[in-house]
């Protein structure tokens, strides 16, 4: 039976909850189980952890959990210097009979948070979903244009811009297109290629050989496809395009800072 069918009967086998947690470049291998663990080739030892209640929804919020953990096992790191690296903690639950094959991933968070009582750490960890609220500034002083090749604020529109071709062949991300006039190497680094309603962004170009950052689905050599060049940000691409009125970046941006190098 799958995970979801044990999950489901009435008398459940034994299962234990496993943590793995990755502090820096140190991983530890916990099971709040009496019994040592061996799950996707790494030993899993039993220690006294205690974690908290959580819940999952589709509203995609975050989720806190909390653990309780002496504090000679694991965390000392967040104690004993600052600033830390990254904690992460990945919470598992595995039957015991068939841990590769019947184990569940409950949970995935960083560590927000250490606190000690009595040499028990009581670390608060919050979900990774958790960097979808955070806010970044819409405009960045920087050398490159904030604007983002046919969004408004570039103002070109993506029409005007289309290259039809015809799928040559496919091997992976890699595909190669006929029907495409001379361009130089890279020169639709950073576009689009469109087939079937599926978008696919161009990572390299050289010649008719396009690399994509994800493969295509159910694309067949003999299809018909749309290309889309790209930009990179310059003045200099956008002089290309015929539309440096609306480049927005700060090109002269000093590389040494004068309040630190003084002025020479």
């Amino acid at each position: 039976m799958s995970y979801a069918d044990k999950m489901s009967v009435v008398e459940q086998p034994a299962t234990t909850e496993l943590y793995k947690i990755k502090l820096g470049n140190i991983y530890l291998y916990i099971t709040s189980g009496d019994v040592p663990v061996h799950f996707k080739l790494n030993h899993y030892q039993p220690a006294p952890i205690k974690r908290g209640h959580f819940a999952l929804d589709r509203s995609m919020k975050t989720v806190d959990l909390t653990l309780n953990i002496p504090v000679t096992i694991a965390f000392g790191e967040h104690i004993s210097k600052a600033p830390y690296n990254s904690t992460i903690v990945e919470l598992y639950r595995v039957f015991l009979a068939a841990p590769d094959t019947d184990a569940k991933l409950l949970f995935t968070g960083s560590v927000e948070r250490v606190t000690v009582k009595d040499f028990v750490a009581q670390v608060l960890v919050r979900s990774v979903n958790r960097t979808l609220s955070r806010k970044f500034p819409r405009f960045f002083y920087q050398t490159t244009c904030n604007h983002m090749i046919f969004d408004s604020g570039c103002g070109l529109r993506r029409q005007d811009f289309r290259l039809p071709a015809v799928i040559a062949s496919i091997g992976g991300s890699q595909v190669v297109v006929d029907d495409l006039p001379e361009f130089a190497d890279n020169a639709l680094q950073g576009g689009i290629l469109v087939v079937n309603g599926e978008e696919r962004l161009i990572t390299t170009q050289t010649g008719t050989t396009l690399n994509l950052l994800v493969p295509l689905t159910g694309a067949e050599p003999g299809m018909e496809v749309d290309l889309y060049p790209g930009c990179d940000g310059n003045p200099g691409t956008c002089r290309g395009y015929n539309n440096i009125q609306h480049f927005f970046g700060m090109p002269y941006i000093p590389t040494r800072n004068p309040v630190l190098w003084g002025f020479r």
